[in-house]
Order: C-alpha cells, then structure tokens, then sequence
C-alpha cells in the first residue's frame, strides 16, 4: 500500500471520528470513554448517530466496547422491524377484507 492511500485511509477515520465526535452529547462522549456508565439508552442513542452517519468505524468500536448493549440494541432493532411487517401486513388484510366486503 502506498504512502499516500495510508495517509488518505488516516484522514478518512480521523474525520469519521470528528463527525461522531460533533454529534454526540456531552453525557453520550462520557459514556463511550467510560467516565459515566453505558445504559442502554445511552448506547442506542450512539448507535443510531452512528448509523445516520455512515460511522461504521465508530459504530464498530461501539460493539466492541459494549457487546451487551449492543446485543439489547440488536433485539430491539429486530422487535421494531417485525412490528412494522405486522402493521403492514395488517394494512394489507384490512384492504383484502375491504375489497371481499365490497363484492
């Protein structure tokens, strides 16, 4: 690897970083540097900074450094996207049934 693709992977984690950095809160900075304990709520927030930002670094150090929250933030995530299928497949029973209805 060149001198130059070193240098330029460097800045584009070094800015990643900033972008994290500037984002989070004071209280969600403490936490990920162990000066306050990680809840939940805490690490959920990071993480979906993370994610809105394209962090996948940072959001990889995350897991790393809270395995359990991240497994809780895993679960979480699952739950949400199950519910949204069942509301949506609901909509889609409530027009099937609408339409049976009308004939």
């Amino acid at each position: 690897m060149q001198q130059n693709e070193i240098y330029g992977q460097k800045t584009d984690l070094f800015e990643e970083f900033m972008d994290v950095t500037m984002q989070l809160s004071e209280e969600e900075l403490q936490a990920v540097h162990g000066v306050i304990p990680m809840t939940q709520e805490l690490f959920n927030r990071c993480a979906k900074k993370c994610e809105e930002l394209g962090a996948i670094r940072q959001f990889e150090g995350l897991i790393a450094d809270f395995p359990e929250q991240f497994r809780c933030y895993q679960e979480a995530q699952r739950e949400e996207e199950l519910s949204d299928e069942n509301l949506e497949m609901d909509e889609v029973w409530k027009r099937i049934n609408s339409q049976l209805e009308k004939k």
